[in-house]
């Protein structure tokens, strides 16, 4: 089943701990303003338009380590 996307919104300050999703395939699209994103290595600067994607079961450590800077809004996506 894939889940509909949503938008949701990253108030200055958010952060979340690195994890690793098993099962599903993670997507966001930045709507407004800019956070830094990190997949495994790599750290990406993300501002409104962006888009990253990580596939299914990838295991690849992802999240949002940094705290926003500013407010930001994005929709985000989960299959399955």
């Amino acid at each position: 089943m894939t889940r509909p996307s949503q938008s949701s919104g990253a108030p200055a300050g958010t952060a979340t701990p690195l994890h690793v999703h098993t099962r599903e395939a993670e997507a966001f699209y930045v709507l407004d303003g800019s956070l830094t994103y990190r997949a495994g290595e790599q750290t990406h600067r993300l501002s409104a338009g962006s888009f990253i994607y990580l596939p299914a079961a990838c295991r690849t450590p992802s999240g949002l380590p940094a705290p926003a800077q500013c407010d930001s809004s994005l929709l985000s996506y989960l299959a399955p």
